[in-house]
């Protein structure tokens, strides 16, 4: 195989397997949201309680016979253990929710340093073109390094501009039960608006057929 496909395959490598740890990131991410929204859900279902002290209390605006377990009336401090316990998972959660947002920040920087090599290579190779000799067409599974470059270009454009949404969604993120916005910050995190999947797809079996033809030929 020649220098330029071998080049394009090298820096194309490099990129799905960037694409692919976006992918994972972004898979836990987004369980780690459903996890927060199940959680909050059960907290608010908890905050009410704790006026639940006794069924014989009157005026008691928290106490239902019908929706408030008798549990609650048993154990009067159950309410408040449970909400720390609820408050803990979330803060945990959370916290494991920012840990994995700078995993998405790690992804944008080796993004960054493959862009920067592939224009280095590109470059390389104008620069060394009038010194080859005249080569034979390329196969039609060939890839060129323009297109290589051109492609990692376009993802590390939609990477920043998905990575910086999902960074503003986070830090807008709020709790409160009224006014909260916890699902609508889960269900726009899911949709990945910036990713063109499309695109992706191409890409991959772009790579698998150049590498199936690699084979063939030796």
């Amino acid at each position: 195989m020649d220098v330029e496909s071998t080049t394009s395959l090298t820096l194309l490598d490099r990129l799905l397997t960037l694409l692919t740890t976006y992918h994972t990131t972004h898979d836990r991410t987004t369980s780690l949201l459903d996890s927060l929204a199940n959680l909050q859900s059960q907290r608010n279902d908890t905050i009410p309680l704790l006026g639940a002290t006794s069924p014989s209390t009157s005026g008691d605006r928290w106490w239902n016979s019908v929706t408030t377990p008798l549990i609650v009336h048993e154990f009067p401090d159950l309410v408040e253990r449970l909400l720390g316990k609820q408050t803990v998972a979330i803060e945990h959660t959370l916290k494991r929710l920012h840990d994995e947002m700078r995993g998405f920040e790690k992804v944008v920087g080796a993004m960054d340093s493959l862009q920067r090599d592939a224009v280095f290579k590109l470059h390389e190779h104008i620069a060394s073109a009038p010194n080859m000799t005249q080569a034979p067409p390329p196969h039609p599974a060939h890839i060129t390094l323009l297109e290589t470059v051109s492609w990692i270009d376009e993802f590390h454009t939609h990477l920043q501009r998905e990575v910086g949404a999902k960074r503003e969604m986070l830090r807008g993120l709020k709790f409160e039960m009224e006014g909260g916005n916890l699902q609508g910050v889960r269900d726009r995190w899911g949709l990945q608006s910036g990713w063109e999947m499309d695109r992706e797809d191409e890409v991959r079996e772009r790579v698998g057929l150049m590498k199936a033809n690699r084979r063939l030929t030796g």
